[in-house]
């Protein structure tokens, strides 16, 4: 049990810091999609942006931190 728990920590770990190498403008998106729960219509207009645009951040962050991650596992 002990094992597991400091194995969730760690891996929160690695997520924190793989949102916060985020590059800006995918991280905003991110952050407003994913935590915030804000919908893409929403951003766009929080942002200033396309829709299409959001739509590319949202997906294209996802991308970026599912690597992060992916790589992280890999070494762990």
């Amino acid at each position: 049990m002990g094992r597991d728990v400091a194995r969730l920590r760690r891996t929160g770990a690695a997520r924190g810091t793989a949102i916060d190498d985020l590059p800006g403008d995918y991280k905003t998106a991110f952050l407003l999609h994913d935590v915030e729960g804000l919908s893409n219509p929403e951003i766009a207009e929080t942002l200033h942006i396309s829709l299409p645009a959001v739509k590319s951040r949202v997906h294209r962050s996802r991308l970026f931190l599912r690597q992060r991650l992916a790589d992280y596992m890999r070494a762990a």
